[in-house]
């Protein structure tokens, strides 16, 4: 039986990419460095956009990293900063 895949995100290298679901965090494969496990929510900006992977990042370290949650996800850091402080009971440890 194949194992279900889940999304994965690299900061660094600012790609996604899938991998069994059995782990937490993982390494890379374009980079080699720390990718972190995102949820099916999760829509990667484009490479290019700085400022959206930066929101990104922000959210992921906090503890919301894209899951379902009812609502939608801010797209700019002041409105990601205000998210996190009103929804801090909901982030996720890893």
């Amino acid at each position: 039986m194949k194992a279900a895949l889940t999304k994965f995100a690299c900061i660094d290298c600012r790609k996604i990419f899938k991998r069994p679901a059995d782990a937490s965090r993982r390494t890379c494969p374009h980079c080699g460095n720390e990718a972190r496990r995102v949820g099916s929510g999760f829509k990667a900006p484009a490479i290019s956009d700085a400022k959206a992977w930066e929101v990104a990042s922000f959210l992921i370290a906090r503890g919301f990293p894209y899951y379902r949650l009812g609502f939608a996800y801010p797209t700019t850091m002041v409105d990601a900063e205000a998210f996190v402080a009103l929804h801090a009971n909901k982030a996720v440890s890893e």
